[in-house]
């Protein structure tokens, strides 16, 4: 016998084995549906129309969701002990095996265990369940103080683990930042610092501009990919009288003066 409580985080209780199982949405509505009409056939439209609200759906989608709620079940496509395939109609849920549970209450499996040992416990021994001190609110009392316990634990540890992740990733971010510092050359001129990467085009750019740069500049950053050149100028404007910041693109093959005239007119 299986208990269904949609309210539950895992849904399903095997009622002979005392273990749990959670279902996917979309499962577990079918399911509902099915228990709800036991014993009756069910349209795959109907099933389609309430288990995906009218969302466009794949007949493989419902046929998917019957196959995993009889491996859940422990049933067949080949048994159908549990879910019946309706030739050209639809499927059915065999009666007697799936029962809804309308409880809020959820009891894990190790609490579930604890109980029918103790139930056992007072069925075997009816005549000395007052006097005993092995009472089940007893127990089930110490066994939730050990349960709050280890969510005490498990949460210091989540914890221990976050500030470890968090002290990695920025032990590596500023690493990271330095090499990226490491990587460029600083070449220092008269009026302007130019900030070089590692890229051979980027120096041989420089070269070509060296002696030849606006005195405005006071920081010239110069970069290069496959395709573009990447300059970016602090200067000092002549108009506004403060320090300005400028971003520009140049293609590779553009000849090294037109970037040259471009950069002087742009960060002035």
């Amino acid at each position: 016998m299986w208990l269904l409580n949609p309210n539950n985080r895992t849904q399903l209780y095997d009622t002979l084995s005392g273990k749990y199982k959670r279902l996917k949405t979309a499962d577990c509505l079918l399911l509902q549906l099915l228990v709800e009409n036991e014993g009756k056939t069910l349209s795959k439209e109907n099933i389609v129309n309430h288990v995906w609200q009218g969302r466009v759906v794949s007949e493989s989608s419902l046929t998917q969701a019957v196959a995993q709620l009889r491996l859940t079940l422990g049933d067949s496509g080949k048994q159908q002990r549990v879910i019946k395939t309706i030739p050209r109609q639809g499927y059915m849920l065999v009666p007697g095996i799936v029962e809804l549970d309308k409880t809020n209450i959820e009891i894990e499996p190790e609490q579930s265990k604890l109980i029918s040992v103790i139930e056992k416990e007072k069925s075997e021994q009816p005549g000395k369940n007052s006097n005993k001190s092995f009472k089940l609110d007893t127990l089930l009392s110490r066994y939730l103080n050990r349960y709050k316990e280890n969510l005490f634990h498990l949460f210091i540890s989540l914890l221990l683990v976050v500030a470890t992740l968090i002290y990695l990733w920025s032990f590596n971010y500023y690493k990271q930042r330095n090499i990226e510092k490491e990587t460029w050359q600083l070449i220092q001129t008269e009026q302007t610092q130019v900030h070089i990467d590692q890229d051979p085009g980027s120096i041989i750019l420089y070269e070509a501009l060296a002696g030849d740069i606006n005195q405005q500049i006071k920081h010239l950053f110069i970069s290069k990919n496959p395709e573009r050149f990447y300059l970016s100028c602090i200067y000092l404007s002549d108009r506004l009288k403060e320090e300005r910041v400028l971003n520009m693109t140049f293609t590779v093959d553009l000849p090294f003066s037109e970037i040259r005239d471009s950069l002087n007119e742009a960060c002035n």
